[in-house]
């Protein structure tokens, strides 16, 4: 799946390729990141980064709550985000990014 916007911004599933890109964003924004995040607490490494594409691939196969990698035109990670159906009422998707 991918969803496209006119300034070249777009969602797409995660790849395995996309581990070190995340690994070297996660490091490079470690301080921000620490205020929010509790996986961003210890010593990141990237094994780190491994586990998170992997089990974003793998939940999305398996449940209600689908990842995707934001990119630019060049297919550079720029973020991510995810979206959850709630389970009680499948019209409702709850946004995380």
């Amino acid at each position: 799946m991918r969803i496209d916007n006119p300034k070249g911004i777009h969602l797409r599933e995660f790849k395995k390729l996309d581990v070190d890109e995340h690994y070297l964003s996660v490091k490079r924004s470690l301080p921000e990141l620490r205020q929010w995040f509790s996986f961003c607490l210890h010593d990141y490494v990237r094994k780190d980064s491994e586990y998170f594409i992997e089990s974003r691939i793998a939940s999305d196969k398996e449940s209600q709550h689908f990842h995707f990698a934001i990119v630019d035109a060049n297919d550079l990670l720029l973020g991510s985000c995810s979206v959850r159906i709630d389970k009680k009422n499948n019209k409702i998707g709850i946004i995380n990014y």
